[in-house]
């Protein structure tokens, strides 16, 4: 087979359409080497290990941005098949594969984002990421999903029995229109998943954060068996724990502690009862509170396992350095330099906040966490 190129300055699209780049591809698939002047013309044409834009080769890029943008978990890429019949290399791990693999991953992702119309770098970036799967995994209205950087995320199969609520579907969750939220950045490090409670269940919350007079808001809330998601996770910064905001996604619980509500509870079927709130108890909060609805708790560390997952925020929550559970504020300083990333309670934040400390313990354990011997010792206060 010739390897040859007849013009020195021939460029990778003069080559693809000269049949050049099939040709190749079969040779490499077949276990043979692509040519030299291919590898060159794709290395220097298409940023795909020379230095991009951004100052990151498409190699580098797709190396270490998989799991942050969604399309690797760590072991594996999770592209769907039907790209890869239409992109061979897309079928590829850009993490593992060798250099000449990796090369090839990149020149798909490419081809990709010249055919759709999107800038070509070789970066299969948020972007790219969202517009393949529109294109090969479109997400339906009654699928079940949850909505990131403007994309609708399909969650695990094992998560069916929760009833998802997007503002996508759910007029009365959209409430952008409330103004109750900024626009985040588009490269803002979201870190942390802060933990709150609120409203007596996800429509009452949703009530109180419309409200005029209350410039509050968080991403979404938690009942029995149902996530209800008030704002997009990655775009919008809510007003639900003051510096935080900016570099967080807040969640509420949507049940109330106090023992007075009860009775509401029960008319609901909710499996609550009046129980002592748990050590430690913070001074002038109440000795007794309500236990939390089971179903609730199962479905908020479901969804918070999912979410940090798929924004890349490490499954951790505040421990000391021998392991035990931390419920002491946290230093300013220490969140704000991104010395701790994970997830955390309202009360990790503030001194003057309780929510949801007296369930934290049992929210804890159902998350599945275990001690990170590097996470951050909480400062008591």
């Amino acid at each position: 087979m010739t390897t040859m190129m007849n013009n020195d300055d021939e460029t990778f699209e003069d080559m693809a359409s000269d049949g050049w780049i099939s040709q190749q591809r079969r040779l490499w698939r077949a276990g043979g080497c692509p040519s030299g002047d291919v590898i060159d013309a794709m290395r220097a044409s298409h940023n795909v290990s020379k230095k991009g834009p951004s100052g990151v080769s498409a190699v580098d890029y797709n190396q270490v941005a998989g799991s942050l943008v969604g399309w690797h978990n760590g072991d594996d890429h999770i592209i769907p098949d039907a790209a890869c019949d239409d992109y061979e290399a897309l079928g590829l791990d850009p993490v593992t594969e060798d250099q000449m693999g990796k090369d090839w991953f990149a020149f798909d992702v490419w081809r990709f984002q010249k055919d759709h119309g999107l800038y070509p770098n070789g970066y299969l970036d948020q972007t790219t990421w969202d517009k393949l799967l529109s294109t090969y995994a479109p997400v339906a209205d009654e699928d079940d999903y949850i909505v990131i950087s403007g994309s609708r995320q399909r969650v695990d199969a094992d998560m069916s029995e929760i009833d998802y609520r997007t503002f996508h579907t759910h007029r009365k969750y959209d409430l952008s229109r409330f103004k109750h939220y900024k626009k985040r950045k588009a490269n803002a490090d979201v870190r942390l998943i802060v933990m709150h409670w609120g409203g007596f269940d996800i429509d009452h919350l949703a009530r109180v954060f419309s409200t005029p007079n209350r410039k509050v808001s968080s991403h979404g809330a938690f009942g029995p068996d149902v996530f209800a998601q008030y704002y997009d996770l990655k775009t919008a910064t809510t007003w639900h724990a003051g510096y935080v905001n900016r570099f967080s996604i807040g969640f509420d619980i949507a049940q109330q502690p106090g023992v007075s509500h009860l009775a509401r509870y029960k008319a609901k079927d909710y499996d609550v009862e009046i129980i002592d709130h748990p050590k430690p108890r913070r001074p002038g909060t109440p000795k007794k509170i309500l236990s939390i609805e089971p179903r609730t708790l199962a479905t908020a560390a479901a969804v918070v396992r999912w979410v940090a997952r798929e924004v890349g925020i490490p499954l951790q929550v505040p421990r000391h350095k021998d392991g035990s559970l931390s419920y002491d504020v946290f230093d300013r300083q220490t969140l704000q330099n991104g010395e701790f990333k994970g997830i955390v309670g309202h009360f990790h934040i503030s001194g003057r906040k309780w929510d949801p400390l007296p369930w934290w313990t049992q929210f804890a354990e159902a998350l599945g966490t275990v001690p990170d011997g590097q996470a951050a010792e909480n400062s008591s206060t």
